[in-house]
């Protein structure tokens, strides 16, 4: 039976480099060996912890577990139908095979990223990227098995940019909760409204960064409450932009109208059960200063996704002012999900992967 520390560690690689999900590496698969060397780095890390007496575990995590459970059906499926595309005469039938394992293997990286989204950074980049160029260089032969050529995809796509420090991800948590714009979603620079809404976005920083000085920092991102409810908030905002596009391509169909402000309200009351176990933090003037700003901006333009986004935008300032009257009520403190020795020892466990990154010696 596996130790914590064998299935933290394997929760950890499978969620922050999204290959295999659910597939114990083999000695026997080259490509399992060339990522055995990621698989201990983060094994060193989990370790670290677990000597130090501050490991926190994420395999028995709620949103951890689940969607890694998703990722390896969906990982498992993608590659029935690869093989059924390989083995097929008809063509038509091979590219739809084809068709559905790339849906199967993109569903299997997004859950997998959804469970790395609660755990600690533990994912050494330059291991990761030396497996990538050497798989690059020696690909499968084209007429190798389908988990093959999967595998080898995935070993390509997992030099992923580097995760979010704690305080982007409390920060992330806590402007998705108490915005209630874009739920689950980065801001995108390129974007007009994102640009504006970034101005919350610093607000939140700001204070998070305060708590950490001050030594009173509360995590909230890997709570399992709010977890699981901004990624329903996220589903719900993608339902309603899916229904809005749908009214757009056929105004008769009045119901995709209903569905797309049924779901868009879900959206909003997910975000609002989440933020009620945050501190409050997002200064209600000002988002309603930000709000103001797409008031006379038409969405419409945008198409369905740009005018979601809008509408949540103006409603960012009565959905924060709503949340702090919330707390105001409640007049208890909101726990930490995480404890103040934990956040010390993710700090210094960073500076010896820092050091580790910068000397392969210590590897």
């Amino acid at each position: 039976m596996a130790s914590i520390i064998e299935k933290e560690t394997d929760a950890r690689f499978w969620a922050q480099t999204g290959y295999k999900p659910g597939v114990r590496l083999s000695r026997k698969d080259p490509r399992d060996v060339e990522m055995m060397r990621v698989w201990r780095g983060i094994r060193d890390q989990v370790q670290l912890e677990f000597k130090g007496g501050t490991l926190v575990t994420t395999f028995d995590h709620p949103v951890t577990s689940t969607a890694l459970s998703e990722a390896a059906a969906a990982h498992q499926a993608a590659t029935v139908h690869l093989e059924a595309a390989a083995t097929t005469p008809d063509p038509a039938e091979a590219a739809a095979h084809v068709e559905a394992a790339a849906a199967h293997a993109e569903a299997a990286a997004t859950r997998a990223q959804e469970a790395a989204d609660v755990q600690p950074p533990s994912t050494s980049p330059r291991l990761v990227e030396e497996a990538a160029a050497h798989a690059a260089a020696s690909p499968p032969a084209p007429e190798a098995q389908a988990g093959e050529h999967l595998a080898h995809a995935q070993i390509l796509a997992a030099h992923r940019p580097p995760p979010l420090s704690i305080v982007d991800r409390e920060t992330a948590a806590r402007f998705w909760a108490q915005t209630g714009y874009r739920p689950g979603q980065l801001l995108d620079p390129t974007d007009g409204a994102d640009q504006r809404m970034h101005r919350l976005w610093r607000a939140i920083h700001q204070a998070v960064q305060r708590e950490l000085e001050q030594g009173r920092l509360v995590i909230t991102y890997n709570d399992p409450v709010v977890a699981r409810r901004i990624a329903e908030a996220r589903a719900a905002d993608r339902a309603a932009v899916a229904s809005l596009e749908a009214a757009a391509a056929n105004p008769r169909r009045v119901v995709d109208v209903a569905t797309a402000a049924s779901a868009a309200q879900a959206a909003a009351d997910r975000t609002r059960e989440a933020a009620a176990r945050q501190p409050p933090t997002v200064p209600p003037d000002l988002a309603r200063e930000v709000a103001r700003e797409f008031t006379q901006t038409p969405s419409h333009a945008d198409g369905a996704r740009g005018h979601m986004a809008r509408e949540q935008a103006r409603r960012a300032g009565n959905h924060a002012a709503e949340i702090h009257r919330h707390h105001a009520r409640r007049r208890h403190p909101v726990r930490s999900a995480v404890s103040p020795d934990s956040l010390r020892a993710y700090r210094a466990v960073a500076g010896r992967l820092a050091v580790r990154e910068a000397d392969p010696r210590h590897w």
